[in-house]
């Protein structure tokens, strides 16, 4: 888990919602098999990297996780596990925003994970 970062309270909320998803067995919504995507991979290494090395900006936001290791909703853009993706970072227009509370959908896959 990493909860650096935090500066207000929605960050409270919304990291630990995000973190505990993890701890919970969720992974980054951008990365599940169905990710509709088209990511410009030159505009997100440009912006990120000094940030992160290109290693991780492969392994953290660019390279989908394959189907059959994950047991994964499709993609939901309203989950708590979306990072923010700038336009500019997608061919196809798709750009998000970190949100702030689990969706229905994250909901449900842990109540169906855990009971």
């Amino acid at each position: 888990m990493n909860l650096g970062g935090i500066v207000t309270d929605q960050d409270i909320r919304r990291k630990t919602l995000h973190e505990f998803g993890h701890v919970l067995g969720l992974i980054h919504e951008h990365q599940v098999p169905s990710v509709p995507i088209e990511w410009d991979r030159d505009a997100v290494i440009e912006d990120l990297e000094g940030v992160w090395t290109k290693e991780m900006i492969e392994t953290n936001i660019l390279t989908p996780l394959a189907a059959g290791e994950v047991n994964a909703t499709d993609f939901d853009p309203t989950s708590i596990m979306i990072y923010p993706i700038k336009k500019r970072w997608t061919k196809n227009g798709f750009s998000s925003d970190y949100n702030l509370d689990l969706s229905p959908k994250d909901i449900e896959f842990i109540s169906t994970v855990y009971g």
